[in-house]
């Protein structure tokens, strides 16, 4: 699927439906030129072929999508002589190739697509909570949280719409809100392990430790194949001062997932913290080779060979470090661990740092454990 000036063009396709396959042999046109916001006009005649496990609904069909502000089913209008032969909604169509573009990383068309799958069923709760989460992807945060609060709405017990509106309140800074959202999602399906984890994660980032922990032992005993929860166990350990459970759980994380590059850096500094630097210099090095642009795996490894006594390599991986991409703890202690160095750092001349976006995405935010 791609766009072609303002026209989506869609490879034939086949869906599945209720027993029966709908299949496309030709390109799929769609002007976007009539698109406006609130109403949606699309046309288009395709040749279908109607496959059934009743042998007299297997023929040819000339089918016209017409895609408007509907509310239910959509009839497929049949050319020619060829007679109405059943209902049929366009709006799977679209939603499933919205779903194929999500799949894709193309969100844009994804986009457009629910807008017109959501011209043919407005209060579709499941669509509208599709496209608020595209909106969100592509960083559009209040028509995804229009899209959230217009799933809300519609049905008030829909746990995902609150999980994923919280995950943009985020985005915005407004943290009261997402901790609002996340208690009502969790009190709606309290087994939903995902939202426990983002809980705890935002509890984590707020200080409150304790609730945070709780949050990640009832994920874990809920789900214990999430290496991401058990890094956000191990940082909220390591917060707590308990660096033996930081590395317990950093390890689950590794076993459960060996490329995931900030498990080993957070193990490391945790190594750091109980005087075991060789350990902590032995997975920064697998962390760096896994992703050598990662700051904090510099800066740790640099902690680790600046208590050793190995002043060269510790500011060689300092320097590294405020060279890349880092959340000002890390840029801090970085030059801390310049400042310590003596001579070996005595050029501090502050030099413009890359672009780094302080969020609270998992892997960013289990690495500011100190």
């Amino acid at each position: 699927m791609h766009l072609r000036d303002r026209t989506l063009v869609v490879p034939p396709f086949r869906l599945e439906r209720n027993g029966q396959a709908y299949a496309s042999g030709a390109e799929l046109e769609i002007d976007l030129t009539a698109v406006r916001p609130g109403r949606y006009r699309v046309l288009a005649v395709q040749n279908f072929h109607v496959e059934d496990t009743n042998p007299n609904l297997d023929e040819c069909v000339a089918g016209v999508f017409l895609a408007g502000a509907f509310v239910g089913f959509t009839y497929c209008a049949l050319l020619g002589v060829a007679l109405l032969r059943f209902f049929w909604d366009p709006s799977l169509v679209f939603a499933q190739l919205a779903y194929q573009c999500e799949q894709e990383e193309r969100l844009p068309e994804a986009v457009a697509l629910y807008d017109f799958a959501l011209s043919i069923r407005p209060d579709d709760v499941v669509l509208l909570y599709n496209r608020g989460t595209m909106y969100s992807r592509l960083g559009q945060y209040s028509e995804a949280i229009d899209d959230f609060d217009k799933a809300i709405s519609v049905d008030p017990k829909y746990a995902p719409a609150y999980s994923n509106r919280a995950g943009t309140y985020l985005e915005v800074d407004d943290f009261a809100s997402a901790i609002d959202d996340y208690n009502r999602a969790v009190s709606l399906d309290p087994k939903d392990a995902v939202t426990l984890n983002s809980r705890g994660n935002l509890h984590a980032s707020l200080g409150d430790l304790a609730s945070a922990l709780a949050d990640f032992d009832r994920s874990i005993s809920l789900d214990q194949t999430d290496p991401m929860v058990y890094s956000n166990r191990g940082a909220t350990y390591s917060k707590l001062g308990d660096g033996r459970r930081a590395i317990e759980d950093y390890g689950s994380a590794i076993e459960l997932n060996p490329n995931y590059a900030n498990s080993y850096a957070n193990r490391a500094f945790a190594y750091y913290k109980l005087g075991e630097y060789e350990m902590g210099i032995a997975d920064c090095d697998r962390g760096l080779a896994l992703r050598p642009d990662h700051a904090a795996t510099y800066s740790n490894r640099g902690l680790c060979h600046a208590a050793l006594g190995d002043s060269a390599r510790a500011a060689a991986d300092f320097r590294r470090a405020l060279e890349l991409p880092c959340p000002p703890i890390v840029r801090e202690e970085a030059l801390e661990g310049l400042r310590a160095l003596g001579s070996q750092g005595a050029d501090l001349r502050e030099e413009p740092q890359p672009p780094y976006h302080l969020g609270l995405a998992p892997e960013e935010g289990e690495r500011l454990v100190h």
